[in-house]
């Protein structure tokens, strides 16, 4: 929602590009905001100080990572690193910020 009332190429993309993740998100889930995985992961490799390392045990298999599932449980034989912002809004704030600060221009 923040992306769509900014006036800047970026956040024109942004929205039109991921905008149905949002509404999907909220359907599923009832959460109000979507976030791209890869930013999150780039954005922990930048910026760790807004990250809380959160080792779990997964059940890894062919199956769950075709839709995307890690099937975190007790008796998991893989050990994953799933990081937690700090402080949700502190990240929401940077996520923001650095898609803002690029300089893009649109082909459409």
């Amino acid at each position: 929602a923040k992306m769509e009332v900014e006036t800047r190429p970026i956040s024109a993309y942004v929205a039109r590009k991921c905008g149905y993740r949002f509404d999907n998100r909220k359907a599923v889930y009832g959460e109000e905001g979507s976030y791209c995985w890869d930013a999150v992961a780039a954005a922990y490799l930048l910026y760790p100080e807004l990250f809380e390392d959160h080792w779990t045990a997964c059940d890894i298999s062919e199956e769950h990572l075709q839709d995307g599932s890690l099937m975190p449980c007790e008796q998991g034989t893989t050990l994953l690193n799933l990081p937690q912002a700090k402080d949700a809004a502190a990240f929401r704030q940077n996520l923001y910020e650095s898609w803002l600060a690029l300089d893009f221009a649109v082909k459409e």
